[in-house]
């Protein structure tokens, strides 16, 4: 609850300064893995406001691309920080402002691989029989997860740039 107070605050202020409070519509590029929160953000914004909010979703690259070549977004929540950076380094957007903050989560429904003591440990695990991750491609906490087992020799940098594992 905290968070969604926190993030109704900040998503308030988003669309005041993108000079659209007043406005009757509002366009919004979000990363998909904030479709959930953004859709009770929209709810109680055009509530309290009156103003209509239409979203798209999407890979924040795909998103970033649409408003490099022209798409009328007001407003950008991208999953990384990178994207909007590039926009205001090349004159397309203000500069940006984080939103919100995520982890990366160990998740195993095996209690040998929960009890381990941390998660180093369960990923070299032989009841390790299989790791998913979100594709690094397309979000950053997936290159991140990729990032990590690189490190831990779970996976080689070859495996990784061919997805063998």
């Amino acid at each position: 609850m905290r968070l969604l107070k926190r993030s109704s605050l900040i998503f308030c202020w988003l669309c005041f300064m993108a000079g659209t409070a007043n406005a009757k519509s509002l366009s919004i590029a979000c990363a998909a893995n904030f479709t959930s929160a953004m859709k009770e953000l929209v709810e109680v914004y055009e509530k309290e406001t009156g103003v209509n909010v239409t979203c798209s979703f999407g890979s924040t690259g795909m998103l970033y691309g649409q408003i490099k070549n022209g798409a009328p977004y007001d407003l950008f929540f991208a999953a990384d920080t990178k994207r909007p950076h590039l926009l205001f380094d090349e004159g397309k957007a203000f500069a940006p402002a984080i939103y919100a903050r995520g982890h990366i989560v160990a998740w195993s429904a095996s209690t040998e691989l929960v009890s381990m003591p941390n998660w180093k440990e369960a990923v070299l695990s032989e009841a390790a029989r299989r790791i998913t991750i979100a594709n690094p491609k397309t979000a950053p906490y997936g290159l991140q997860a990729e990032e990590a087992l690189i490190a831990t020799k779970f996976i080689c940098q070859h495996q990784a740039e061919t997805r063998l594992w």
